[in-house]
């Protein structure tokens, strides 16, 4: 015999990572700062750039996120403007 389909009970952090990739919806912190150091060296357009950088995440991940981001950032910024006329 011999133990063929044995494995190594810790996989690599990447291992994890890449599952991590399918099954999280939501962005982890560092993710998020992946994110946003992405979108200044790339600019907010190139999402394969961004996606790359962060490396947990497909370019469509981060056009979704960047999307939720900036309504976020626009409601943020009404609030603040709104009682200015």
């Amino acid at each position: 015999g011999g133990a063929a389909g044995a494995k190594p009970s810790s996989e690599s952090k990447k291992a994890q990572q890449q599952q991590q990739q399918s099954q999280s919806r939501y962005w982890t912190d560092e993710e998020h700062q992946l994110f946003l150091e992405g979108m200044q060296r790339f600019g907010p357009k190139d999402m394969k750039g961004i996606a790359k950088h962060v490396g947990t995440r497909s370019s469509t991940q981060v056009r979704t996120h960047a999307q939720k981001y900036f309504l976020k950032l626009a409601r943020a910024k009404k609030r603040h403007t709104g009682d200015t006329p």
